[in-house]
């Protein structure tokens, strides 16, 4: 029992929030440096050719970049496919790795530090688009292969950091799990925690046929609850704007650099609004923060939806006197 006292330090928990959290960083990153690259035109010259020559006669704010298909379909197909099955994995992993090695005081906090690397994987993106756009002809080389950084920084933390209690002592490994709990935890006085996941472990265990179980009139409103604010969460469009914000910004007429640093600015209040969540979250509770964020949402998606349907309506109008 000797070993059970040699307690992991504060600093190395920490450390394995953050490798963890790292997962969210190269999810964050995929994100925010898609839309630079593609609006980049060596980008456009390797792969999209002809849409490069439309682009150089066109109205930067009157043209659809992605109507062709590419040179090298299959290499990219293949490309994206293979860094789906890993930032995939990642974000199925790494908030359940947060959420069960997180002291229940800092649980919440701790659980958004993955959306907190998020943002600031969207935000070194953005910052990486700006800086080596200015690199012809291999800038955009470069921020596609920076996204291995966080990758192997990942790959080497998970030689590090230990496994869960809640996954071994569900693994059947309940000696191991308790070494492990005692550890994170930095006691020996982890009884009540530890019996709370063997007794929730066993329950686990004893449920048979889960889906049927879901579908109960008892469990439906947690479960339809559950999934339609994953659902409404994508249909605000969010994503769309993070992927391709600086093709968004060129279409409204921003040139190239100026749509890469508006995607900077976006990246800098994504972030700044995630670390006043995790400030917050424990305070005011997660229902609070999550209508006032729809409120937030509502409000100014409203208004960025008047501005552009003014701007196109003007854009249509001078096109026609262009015309006649």
């Amino acid at each position: 029992m000797a070993d059970d006292k040699q307690f992991y330090s504060k600093p190395f928990i920490v450390f394995c929030w953050l490798i963890a959290a790292v997962g969210g960083l190269m999810f964050g990153y995929d994100i925010g440096i898609s839309g630079g690259v593609t609006a980049m035109d060596d980008f456009l010259l390797q792969f999209f050719p002809a849409v490069y020559a439309k682009k150089r006669f066109a109205r930067e704010d009157n043209y659809c970049k992605f109507d062709d298909q590419p040179n090298n379909l299959i290499m990219l197909i293949v490309g994206r496919i293979l860094l789906g099955f890993g930032v995939g994995f990642g974000n199925e992993a790494v908030p359940v790795f947060l959420s069960e090695i997180a002291p229940l005081n800092y649980r919440g906090a701790v659980n958004i530090l993955f959306q907190l690397f998020v943002t600031i994987g969207i935000l070194c993106a953005n910052l990486v688009n700006f800086f080596v756009s200015k690199f012809h002809p291999w800038g955009w080389r470069l921020a596609l292969g920076l996204a291995g950084v966080p990758a192997f920084m990942l790959f080497l933390g998970s030689f590090v950091i230990p496994d869960t209690p809640t996954s071994l002592i569900e693994r059947g490994q309940l000696q191991n799990g308790r070494r492990i709990l005692q550890k994170i935890r930095r006691t020996e006085e982890i009884d009540i925690e530890y019996n709370q996941i063997v007794h929730a472990s066993e329950l686990a265990h004893q449920v048979k046929n889960p889906f049927k179980k879901l579908a109960q009139p008892s469990s439906r409103p947690p479960l339809v609850i559950g999934m339609l604010m994953q659902v409404f969460q994508q249909f605000t469009g969010i994503n769309a704007i993070m992927f391709y914000a600086p093709v968004l910004f060129q279409t409204v007429g921003f040139k190239n650099d100026a749509s890469l640093l508006s995607s900077v600015i976006i990246g800098l209040v994504n972030v700044f609004s995630t670390l006043v969540s995790i400030k917050t979250v424990g305070k005011f509770g997660r229902r609070a923060l999550l209508l006032q964020a729809c409120c937030q949402m509502f409000i100014t998606q409203s208004v960025i939806g008047i501005i552009l349907l003014a701007d196109l309506k003007t854009t249509g109008s001078l096109g026609r006197v262009e015309a006649k």
